[in-house]
């Protein structure tokens, strides 16, 4: 942008009443005094030592305004360099500025990384242009921030936010196996930064339709203490796809004694007496039902017709029925108990995270043809059927392939299985 004409210089007696005040460390009453001096005459020289207040004030709105406009007006004065980046280095980068654009934010941090005033901390700002990314979800841009740090030469929580934003990234790409592949590892390396893999791993794994090991996930995530209120809920909800009603029922009464307010565990309860209808609890599901209903006029919620037609089957299924319908006390009472009870039950660990299966990148094996469907038998590994659009139309039975496979699960026979994402030949 050309350079601005400047205006006439303003006159120097209130200039030195500033610059008094400033030396004083007076700084409200020097950023009044330059703030009228920059609406009446503006200059390079008035701007940085405006901008030198309000930075030491903690202004950074006003701060933020004044920085640009010197940018635009006079992006060649050395005077107002220094001050300039300053104001966008703790207004913009270390402290977020939710009205700026993340094309001007990348522009300011450009400009800091090649100002060289800000080389030692250029790592700092280059992430904190990826986090800001991965919060708009802009993953493409988020990826290719990350890809400008060697994650090499870099240690602590500076590294472990580097992971984060680029696999965030990769899974809001959908590129689940990409992800798996480095974060399967990153729970141990990084144990401040735990949860939050755990939670990532957790979110690939579910990507992958990889239900066992998104399991194994849920439980490690309930040992933390305390436990993150939505950890019991989808591994409840999890359970019950693959069919493990009784597992499903136990973790979702632990959400039930862990949840505060019970307006929150809306959904669950309602899950709960369909699982119970399920198993045949119909008293249970009766009391979990009216419970249901109660906590929904409590929030000012509808009650749907299927909520309804739910209780109606539990009561027909009752062999006592009530002569009237007991307090919310006593319901809620009921339910309590039957949380405890179950809560307390013991569920099989059916694997350990530390052994959730990995990603099989270029994973040798041999493929056959057996019945009409192309198999692989990797080495020392899983044996698993593969798409016929993946194999060549001048492939043999017997050829030695390279493949690449991601955890899976079959719904139908309800077994862990393999996805094979590429094959080729070795």
């Amino acid at each position: 942008m050309d350079k601005a004409v400047p205006r006439p210089t303003p006159p120097s007696g209130p200039r030195r009443v500033a610059a008094a005040l400033l030396r004083a460390g007076q700084l409200e009453a020097a950023a009044s005094c330059y703030k009228e001096l920059w609406e009446s005459g503006r200059g390079p020289e008035v701007g940085a030592r405006l901008l030198e207040c309000l930075c030491a004030l903690g202004r950074y709105a006003e701060a933020l305004l004044v920085a640009d406009e010197l940018a635009a007006e006079y992006p060649d004065s050395p005077v107002c360099r220094k001050e300039v980046y300053s104001a966008w280095y703790n207004g913009r980068i270390l402290a977020r500025d939710p009205g700026c654009s993340y094309e001007r934010l990348t522009a300011c941090a450009n400009a800091l990384v090649c100002s060289g005033l800000y080389c030692k901390q250029a790592p700092s700002i280059i992430l904190e242009l990826a986090n800001e990314a991965a919060r708009r979800e802009l993953w493409d841009k988020a990826l290719q921030v990350t890809r400008r740090l060697t994650p090499g030469l870099m240690r602590g929580s500076r590294l472990a936010t580097w992971y984060d934003c680029r696999i965030q990234a990769l899974l809001g790409k959908g590129e689940a196996a990409h992800a798996l592949a480095i974060v399967h590892d990153l729970p141990d390396r990084f144990p401040h930064q735990r949860r939050r893999f755990l939670t990532h791993l957790l979110r690939a794994y579910l990507l992958l339709d990889s239900p066992y090991d998104a399991a194994a996930v849920y439980v490690e995530l309930s040992r933390h203490h305390p436990p993150p209120d939505w950890v019991f809920f989808e591994h409840g909800r999890l359970e019950r796809h693959v069919g493990h009603i009784g597992d499903a029922v136990v973790l979702l009464s632990r959400a039930m004694l862990f949840t505060r307010p019970l307006t929150k565990a809306i959904p669950a309860l309602e899950d709960l007496a369909e699982l119970m209808l399920k198993l045949g609890w119909f008293a249970a599901a009766r009391d979990h039902l009216r419970l249901n209903t109660w906590l929904r006029y409590v929030d000012g919620r509808p009650v749907p017709d299927r909520l309804r037609d739910l209780l109606q089957r539990a009561l027909a299924g009752c062999r006592r029925p009530e002569a009237s319908v007991p307090e919310k006390n006593v319901v809620l009472s009921r339910c309590r108990a039957i949380w405890r009870h179950q809560a307390s039950r013991s569920l099989p660990v059916r694997r350990d995270v530390r052994h959730t299966r990995r990603c099989l990148i270029n994973h040798g094996g041999t493929i056959h043809l057996e019945d009409g469907v192309w198999l692989v038998q990797t080495r020392g590994g899983p044996r698993f059927p593969v798409p016929l659009e993946l194999v060549p139309a001048d492939m043999e039975p017997g050829t030695n392939v390279v493949v690449d496979a991601v955890p899976s699960f079959d719904r139908t026979r309800r077994v862990e299985t393999w996805r094979v994402l590429g094959l080729r030949q070795a």
